[in-house]
């Protein structure tokens, strides 16, 4: 049994309505989750695309193994590196971690470095 289903002006007004409503739903519910994230450090396991969102904000620089593109999948690996300045441009803190397959890998390790007395 084969059925021909068309569907009207209205219906497909609605249909387009409702992908409205759900896109907008999903959209608010991303932002409640890295407004969430905000609040939480980097740690072992988070993936890649929510370093960004996490309380240590995006990374001051990015640097790459040598030879990147060429190793295995299971062999890149992108160290992100957050550098803390005080008001005089010296170096407070250096936040980093390691990032293998899309997750931090290893615990985030932070170094002080200058401490006003």
């Amino acid at each position: 049994m084969k059925y021909n289903l068309t569907l009207t002006d209205k219906q497909t007004a609605m249909l387009q309505e409702r992908e409205n409503e759900l896109e907008k739903l999903q959209e608010i519910q991303l932002k409640e989750k890295r407004a969430k994230l905000k609040y939480t450090a980097p740690y072992e396991g988070m993936s890649e695309d929510k370093i960004n969102y996490s309380n240590w904000g995006p990374p001051t620089e990015i640097t790459r193994d040598v030879l990147y593109e060429s190793l295995r999948d299971d062999r890149r690996a992108k160290h992100y590196k957050w550098i803390e300045r005080d008001s005089m441009g010296r170096i407070i803190t250096i936040k980093t971690l390691m990032v293998k397959e899309g997750l931090v890998r290893g615990e985030p390790k932070v170094h002080n470095y200058y401490i006003n007395n």
